[in-house]
């Protein structure tokens, strides 16, 4: 299935199933309306597009026994399971990740954005809502509730919340995308592939859904992370929030509320390291003193007054008037 700057998967001429290879091997096209509401049967949801008309998707699927894996290469659409739909069937956990575009999910009574590359997990038989407004390609691990074992008892932190971009976590989607593109492939062993995603899907989730303790040691180390990107791209005009998400792979409500716990705000730690930097720059005997417009350029400003008026604005002088306090002092 050849969609984009890359391929997931093998061709499938036809629309049938690729021959050999890992377990049962399908793929399927779908369009228009009909389309959609093929698509929600198989997955049982609800399926709906801005453009139901225009709308195509592709599905790639590999069944190795317990687990089974998707690729999904669709046009803009929602994916709703309803309440009802909830209850029919068996209990499946759903690991699911994004290649191109950021997906909005209403999943355990709260909203989240994914972003590309950032897994999310969800209940079958829970109700959910995932909406794409772009064309995206999504990867999708599944397997029985049941085969979670002790790591049941994480899923109520985990469901429904982008998790953060652990060593683990990166591990797991690299494999799954290179698996992606073996499917059907006759090296692939599928007795062994199904026991190495069961215990993949437990690592995980025991990991995102770790006990408070574990989790304010990883949130500490995270917020390092986020300062230590800061200092390096200071000079980066353009450095906000946004930037700190992205490098985290996380969304930007994330961000804020993981410096809520210091009682500062992103936006602030950005500032001040900006400032610090700045004094440290006039300050530095070391050195030739640079100029303002220097000094602006290094730290992130558009030119030496705007750097001029947030300095001002930090410390209730100008620049120009710190610099012979900090030679008398």
């Amino acid at each position: 299935m050849a969609q984009g700057p890359e391929q997931i998967g093998p061709q499938a001429e036809g629309g049938g199933s690729p021959a050999g290879g890992a377990g049962s091997v399908t793929a399927e096209v779908f369009s228009g309306e009909a389309g959609l509401a093929r698509l929600g049967s198989s997955f049982a949801v609800t399926c709906t597009a801005p453009d139901p008309a225009a709308w195509s998707a592709t599905l790639l699927r590999a069944d190795f026994g317990r687990t089974a894996l998707s690729v999904l290469d669709t046009g803009p659409y929602t994916n709703t399971r309803t309440p009802a739909q909830a209850r029919s069937g068996s209990a499946r956990v759903y690991l699911t990740f994004s290649l191109d575009a950021e997906v909005s999910l209403r999943m355990a009574g709260q909203w989240a954005q994914r972003r590309p590359g950032v897994p999310t997990v969800a209940r079958s038989d829970r109700p959910f809502l995932v909406r794409t407004d772009h064309r995206d390609r999504q990867v999708s691990l599944s397997t029985p509730l049941s085969e979670l074992g002790t790591a049941q008892g994480f899923l109520p932190r985990v469901v429904g919340r982008p998790m953060p971009l652990t060593p683990l976590t990166r591990s797991t989607v690299s494999f799954l995308r290179t698996l992606a593109g073996q499917l059907g492939r006759p090296e692939v062993d599928p007795d062994e592939v199904d026991g190495t995603l069961v215990e993949m899907v437990r690592a995980l989730v025991r990991e995102a859904g770790r006990p408070e303790a574990d989790r304010h040691d990883r949130e500490s180390a995270e917020r390092h992370r986020l300062r230590e990107f800061v200092a390096v791209h200071l000079a980066d005009p353009d450095l906000r929030v946004e930037a700190l998400a992205d490098h985290l792979g996380v969304s930007v409500r994330y961000v804020h509320r993981l410096f809520e716990a210091e009682d500062i705000s992103a936006a602030q730690i950005i500032r001040e390291a900006r400032m610090e930097r700045a004094v440290a720059l006039l300050t530095d005997l070391r050195h030739p003193r640079p100029s303002l417009a220097e000094v602006a350029r290094q730290v992130g400003f558009h030119g030496r007054d705007q750097f001029a008026r947030a300095f001002r604005a930090r410390f209730g002088v100008s620049p120009r008037e710190w610099v012979p306090a900090a030679d008398a002092g």
